[in-house]
C-alpha cells in the first residue's frame, strides 16, 4: 500500500492493538484508493469482518475520526450512513507492506481476483497492460511541476457545483487536494503499484493513467490519445455504427448503409486497441 509517511505514525500512535492498527492503517489506504482524494466514500466495513469484527472496527474507525485523521460527511436515519475522507493533505508518500496476517490474505486474494478479471477483459483491454507499464516518467521534473501547480477558478467552480453544500473548499484547499492527488499517483507508479480494474457498473477500466489528473498527464513525455466524449463513450458509437451495418446490410438505398458500408467491426477494434494507452473505457 501507498501512504503519507506522517499519516503512517499518526495511525500507529492510536491507543489500539496491533490488529486494530493494522484494519486502519488499511482503511486509510482504501479510502485513498476509492475516493480519488476528493469525495466521501462509505467504507467497506465486509472487507474486515474476518479480522476484527463490527464492535472491534467500530473503534478504529471512532479512534481514527476522534484524531482527525479522517472526517466525515453527514447522516440520515435509514437512508444514508456517514461517509469518510481523509481529513489532511500529505506530500510525502511511502510503500508500506502491512505484516498483519489476515490483511495480507485479504489481499493477496484481491490480486488474484484482479488478474483472473484482467484476463476475461477483451483483447484490445489486456493489450494496454504493458504498454502503461513501460510508459517512462520523469519524477523530479513532474514532483516539481507539481509543486508549483494552480488549478484554475473555473475547475473550483466545478468541483464545488458538484459537491454537497457543506463541502465547501476555497482555492488554496482545492490545490492542495489536486496536488496530493497528482503525487498519490506518481507514488503509485514509482513504487509499481499497479492498478487494473473494472468496475460492475460502468465497465470503465481503471488504471493508473486513467485515474491521472488530466493536468499531470498532459505533462509526461509519453504520448497519449485521449478519448472523453461528453455523455457518450466509443462502445455506443460502435454500436450505433453496428446498428447501420447489421440492420441495412439488405437495403442498400438508405443514406446510412452507404456512409458505413466500409466500417466493419475488425477495423473498429484495429484504430482502438493499437491506438494505446487510451484514456478512456472501451
Amino acid at each position: 500500500m501507498i501512504l503519507p509517511l506522517e499519516l503512517i505514525n499518526e495511525v500507529k500512535s492510536l491507543r489500539l492493538n496491533s490488529n486494530q492498527i493494522a484494519v486502519g492503517l488499511d482503511i486509510c489506504n482504501d479510502l485513498y484508493q476509492r475516493s480519488h482524494l476528493d469525495e466521501y466514500v462509505p467504507i467497506n466495513k465486509s472487507r474486515y469482518r474476518t479480522v476484527l469484527g463490527i464492535s472491534k472496527l467500530k473503534e478504529v474507525i471512532r479512534a481514527l475520526y476522534k484524531a482527525k485523521i479522517i472526517k466525515r460527511d453527514f447522516y440520515t436515519p435509514e437512508i444514508k450512513s456517514y461517509y469518510y475522507r481523509i481529513a489532511k493533505t500529505y506530500n510525502e508518500f511511502v510503500k508500506y507492506d502491512n505484516t498483519n496476517f489476515k490483511i495480507s490474505q485479504l489481499d493477496a486474494k484481491n490480486s488474484r481476483q484482479n488478474k483472473y478479471h484482467l484476463q476475461k477483459q477483451p483483447e484490445h483491454l489486456k493489450q494496454m497492460v504493458k504498454p502503461i507499464k513501460e510508459i517512462k516518467w520523469d519524477m523530479e521534473y513532474l514532483k516539481e511541476w507539481i509543486a508549483n501547480y494552480k488549478p484554475t477558478e473555473e475547475e473550483l467552480t466545478i468541483r464545488n457545483k458538484k459537491h454537497h453544500y457543506k463541502d465547501q473548499v476555497s482555492m488554496e484547499q482545492y490545490t492542495e487536494y489536486v496536488r496530493e492527488a497528482m503525487l498519490y499517483s506518481l507514488a503509485n507508479i514509482e513504487n509499481k503499484n499497479w492498478k487494473f480494474q473494472r468496475d460492475k457498473t460502468s465497465c470503465r477500466l481503471h488504471t493508473n493513467v486513467t485515474n491521472m489528473k488530466t493536468a499531470l498527464l498532459k505533462e509526461t513525455t509519453s504520448k497519449f490519445i485521449e478519448i472523453d466524449i461528453k455523455n457518450s463513450q466509443p462502445f455506443m458509437l460502435k454500436v450505433l455504427i453496428g446498428y447501420f451495418v447489421h440492420y441495412n446490410k439488405h437495403n442498400t438505398s438508405t443514406r446510412a448503409h452507404l456512409q458505413c458500408v466500409r466500417i466493419t467491426f475488425p477495423k473498429l477494434h484495429k484504430v482502438f486497441s493499437n491506438s494505446i494507452p487510451v484514456r478512456a473505457s472501451l
